[in-house]
């Protein structure tokens, strides 16, 4: 594998609501107003479409400054949530998956729907995904669009990450895993090296606090995989 490895998730390009959910950086005050059902809603459709424009420019600008044509990235779900006909969303993903740096893996989140999964251009697809001997210490990685509380091999320090949650999952201090979708990275994906940095982080942290980074959750009896 040559190049930087990176990870990303809910990027939801071309999603005007979720720029409101998310509070994401294109939001301004006076945006969102309460509809006679008493829902918030756009204040307009074209207040809508101007922020969905800019937040598809601004997120493409940025991963393309940060991610180069030989690199690899893995996206762990939601990447487009498209406007109109679903049967329309085969044609964007590939629109999209050309205009940004990479080698696109996809692992797919609940948003990526039938004919969004049929589009061609990405280097795999699936819904979980494991990557070994990857990284300076050889780590393992488990990919899935959901966070899970145990996962294969965690007891011998693979690292779970995950997305989906758009940062409001509360981040233990005690595990091996991490949200690593758009919302709470600055927008952009995460290198493998902030990764790493922040296991090293944790493991630290529990040595000093002994407590067992393996964890109880599977086999208990030392030389068990």
């Amino acid at each position: 594998m040559s190049g930087n490895i990176f990870f990303t998730s809910d990027t939801h390009y071309d999603h005007s609501n979720v720029i409101r959910f998310s509070r994401r950086p294109q939001f301004q005050e006076g945006d969102e107003v309460l509809n006679e059902a008493g829902k918030h809603v756009w204040a307009s459709k074209e207040i809508a479409d101007a922020r969905v424009k800019q937040m598809n420019e601004e997120m493409l600008e940025a991963h393309n400054e940060l991610v180069r044509p030989g690199d690899t990235v893995y996206h762990l779900g939601d990447f487009i949530y498209p406007k109109g006909r679903k049967a329309d969303a085969t044609k964007r993903v590939e629109w999209w998956v050309k205009q940004l740096h990479g080698h696109y893996h996809w692992v797919f989140g609940n948003h990526d729907y039938g004919p969004a999964r049929r589009a061609e251009g990405f280097a795999s697809k699936q819904y979980y995904k494991e990557l070994r001997n990857i990284g300076e210490g050889k780590d393992m990685f488990v990919l899935m669009h959901y966070a899970m509380r145990v996962w294969n091999k965690r007891h011998h320090g693979a690292i779970h990450l995950y997305g989906h949650s758009h940062g409001n999952l509360p981040q233990s201090p005690n595990s091996l895993s991490w949200d690593v979708g758009v919302d709470c990275n600055d927008m952009v994906p995460v290198h493998i090296y902030e990764v790493l940095r922040r296991v090293k982080e944790t493991k630290a942290l529990m040595d000093v606090q002994c407590i067992n980074w393996r964890g109880e959750d599977h086999h208990t009896n030392e030389g068990v995989d």
